[in-house]
């Protein structure tokens, strides 16, 4: 540090040393000089230390070996003045380290689970998209059932029942045994009784026989059933004789996937309009900074008054229909109404005039109250604006965050797969039994269940007597190792099974279909809950254990990458703010301020990013626990002071979450300028926020309302002229649109440009908030820098160099 000060010392004395005739008297009066800058530099180094964490003389250190001749060397050297010159050291080192171990047991977990049974049954996450043979085990499609990646299941009413791996789904009703048995559809040995018996009908469960086919549609490789024409004929071949039991399937058929359909259509046709609003959503993004880099207060000003005058204006029209003035029907010339269509009475009048008046007052207090500081926003959101346009990279980095947090949902979606692929994954009801009960707890359970014969099990208030036969037992104790909470959709055929998390040691049968009077009941679709009965083991909680460590490995994932963009974005705009020549708008930025940053970050403050975003998973992990835990209070719900309580919740659970995010984000800005620890930052950020408290609101207030409006503004402006260009067509590409309107597209471009824009804006608004805590920060000192002076409206230009501040003084 004292060679680049010494070196920055020579340099601006050659700069500043006079030529010709006034060479004499610069030398004469060097010594004069010299103890002038010495005096300079002792006050610049008190001053660039007030304020400062602790541990500014220790030597800096770097995450990276070799520090000072490697890559971290470049961010070993003064970055601007001020806090940016200071010295830095390595920042809460210990949480990046306990960061790098997380990832190491989630790498571990990850290869465990991709290498789980291997070589003969590895974990596959295919069997989440295509189903399995309920007697061969094998995924659709692989194995013994390469080429039949369908799922059909014989019973449309059970599909807990048989499932076959077939080639194609069926389209016909049909009990002709040559299509049955073309699609595999039998059971036993093929043979000539195979061919003669139907399934369906047969009362011989363990006989060769075939099973007929229905009308079904592939939906994701599965077939879902549709309603056959002739139910009759349906009825004589097995199947079910109303159409209650295809109703939801149908709805599913005829809704969702219809118009899923008729949307890729559309898009299909569309896809030029959307890139070309791609581009234009940029253009406008950079024009509306542009807009306010030079037109910000003019708009401000000019919305300001007009919610002044509009409410003075209403408070006059409604003085006026309360008979405060002459005139009775003022209101009504006004607005060109009729005077009999308006039913306000006087005292309504009144009310509504009351009203008016108190918000024309109030805006009026706040306007005189909040003057400077609304001035002091709009400069604050000018000099933001500056500062995007001044560094435009800016601009594109939510592109690559967007592609960062995509790859860690792509890893994290990954590894999800495979923790659900190592249990049975069920595609037709669309859950999975985690493979938390051993052969020998199952074979325990089983023992013990048909040990139990005959069963009494109770069913709309009727006892039966019945004896669980082994497969029975079998699917029961299965379904008891599930153990969790969870509502079992699927296609909803004709049946609605529910799993619940059992207390103690319960299993047990709901939904009971009663047979006929001459047989015990037929068990369709084992369910836990309802029936109690003793069962000698334990599930184990290993699976939950992995899905917690998952679930918070992903929350601080993606907290880590959020927090580390703040930090590298508030880095560049510390380097900005504090730069050579900060005070003069001609002075441009030099080097590759955000590369520089981003070398800063690496260096210094992988752990302080590594902090924040633990703070944030934590309380993300929490917060999607309770809330996945709150709805399945739906019941519950029903009681109304159950469902304040949950809103209540709810409500703190989404205010604490905005309070973290709002002080660890300032924190991070804090600790990128002044290269501090995430705790003195967080603190310091919070001495600057509640001195400047009044301030603060100003400048949300404004800014807030500033984005919100361009917001609007670009998705308005993009779906109408996406309207217009559709809708005139001027390279005959759109014929196919032109009897209809594109509402899809519309509502993508709307929706796009709407996440687009917010994407942009959220960086300005970050870029807002560094700058905002910059200007807090440098104001409190003593000698504040003249972008400071600027911001607070008493600037005069002068240049002024880092030299004048020994290099790191001046704050």
């Amino acid at each position: 540090m004292s060679e680049a000060l010494d070196a920055r010392e020579r340099r601006h004395s050659s700069a500043s040393d006079p030529s010709g005739d006034e060479g004499g008297e610069s030398s004469g009066s060097s010594q004069e000089d010299t103890t002038d800058r010495e005096k300079d530099l002792s006050h610049s180094e008190s001053r660039s230390n007030r304020g400062a964490g602790p541990d500014h003389g220790e030597k800096s250190c770097c995450v990276l070996p070799s520090c000072e001749y490697g890559c971290c060397a470049g961010a070993l050297r003064p970055d601007g003045c001020g806090p940016m010159a200071k010295p830095r050291k390595c920042r809460d080192v210990a949480c990046f380290a306990l960061f790098v171990i997380a990832w190491v047991v989630w790498l571990l977990m990850f290869w465990v689970l991709a290498t789980e049974g291997c070589p003969s049954s590895c974990n596959d996450p295919r069997r989440l998209i295509f189903g399995t043979d309920s007697v061969t085990g094998e995924t659709c499609g692989t194995g013994r059932e390469a080429g039949k990646p369908n799922v059909y299941f014989p019973d449309p009413v059970n599909p807990l029942s048989r499932r076959f791996c077939v080639s194609r789904c069926p389209s016909t009703l049909s009990d002709d045994p040559s299509l049955s048995i073309s699609l595999g559809l039998y059971r036993g040995v093929l043979s000539s009784e195979t061919k003669q018996t139907n399934c369906l009908t047969t009362d011989k469960h363990n006989s060769s026989c075939f099973f007929p086919t229905y009308p079904s549609i592939n939906i994701l490789w599965k077939c879902v059933p549709l309603a056959p024409k002739d139910l009759r004929e349906a009825s004589r071949i097995g199947f079910a004789s109303s159409a209650v039991a295809y109703t939801l399937a149908n709805q599913f058929i005829a809704s969702p996937v219809g118009l899923l359909g008729d949307i890729i259509s559309e898009l299909q046709t569309t896809w030029r309009v959307m890139v070309l609003c791609a581009v234009g959503l940029v253009i406008l993004c950079f024009l509306w900074l542009l807009f306010l880099r030079v037109w910000a207060r003019y708009f401000v000003v000019f919305l300001i008054v007009s919610l002044l005058l509009g409410s003075i204006y209403a408070s006059y029209l409604a003085w006026r229909r309360a008979g405060m003035f002459s005139s009775s029907d003022a209101v009504s010339r006004q607005l060109g109404i009729p005077a009999s269509s308006l039913k306000l009475s006087p005292f309504a009048s009144q009310i509504f005039a009351i009203v008016f008046t108190i918000i024309s007052g109030m805006v009026l207090l706040l306007l005189i109250a909040f003057c400077q500081r609304m001035m002091v926003a709009v400069r604050l959101i000018e000099e933001g604006a500056r500062a995007v346009t001044d560094m435009p990279s800016l601009a594109f980095f939510p592109l690559s965050l967007l592609v960062s947090v995509l790859l860690l949902y792509a890893w994290s979606g990954l590894l999800g797969l495979f923790l659900l692929s190592s249990s049975r994954y069920d595609v037709v009801l669309g859950t999975y039994e985690k493979l938390v009960i051993s052969p020998t707890e199952k074979d325990s359970c089983m023992q013990t269940l048909l040990s139990s014969n005959p069963l009494n099990v109770t069913v709309n208030s009727r006892t039966f007597s019945h004896s669980l036969s082994f497969q029975e037992a079998g699917r029961l104790c299965v379904l008891y190792s599930a153990n969790s909470t969870m509502a079992i959709q699927g296609w909803q055929l004709g049946i609605s099974t529910r799993l619940e998390r059992a207390g103690g040691n319960y299993t047990g049968a709901e939904e009971m279909i009663a047979g006929s009077a001459a047989r015990a009941p037929d068990l369709k679709g084992w369910m836990l809950g309802g029936f109690a009965s003793s069962l000698p083991f334990k599930v184990s909680e290993v699976s939950e254990i992995l899905w917690v460590l998952h679930v918070f490995l992903t929350c601080w994932s993606l907290a880590f990458v959020a927090s580390s963009f703040k930090m590298i974005i508030a880095g560049a705009v510390g380097h900005w703010y504090y730069r050579e020549g900060g005070d003069d708008e001609r002075e441009q930025v030099r080097g590759l301020p955000l590369f520089r940053s981003l070398l800063r970050f690496i260096c210094f403050h992988l752990g302080t990013a590594a902090f924040a975003s633990l703070v944030l998973g934590l309380l993300w992990m929490t917060r999607f626990f309770m809330e996945s835990n709150l709805k399945k209070l739906k019941q519950l719900r029903l009681l109304p002071l159950v469902a304040v309580l949950i809103c209540i919740i709810q409500c703190c659970l989404s205010c604490l979450e905005k309070l973290v995010e709002f002080l660890s984000q300032n924190a991070l800005i804090i600790a990128a300028v002044h290269g501090e620890s995430f705790c003195w930052s967080a603190k310091r950020a919070m001495s600057l926020l509640m001195a400047n408290i009044l301030r603060m609101a100003a400048v949300s207030m404004v800014g807030q309302m500033l984005l919100l409006m361009g917001r609007l503004l670009i998705c308005g402006l993009l779906v109408a002229c996406a309207y217009l260009y559709m809708k005139n067509d001027p390279l005959d590409q759109l014929s196919a649109l032109h009897s209809s309107t594109p509402v899809a597209t519309l509502i993508l471009v709307f929706v796009l440009s709407w996440f687009v824009s917010g994407l942009f804006m959220g960086v300005y608004w970050l870029v807002l908030d560094c700058v905002m805590l910059c200007y807090f920060d440098d104001s409190s000192m003593d000698e504040p820098r003249p972008i400071t002076m600027k911001i607070e409206g008493r600037w005069k230009r002068k240049k002024l160099l880092c030299f004048d501040d020994a290099v790191g003084g001046r704050v």
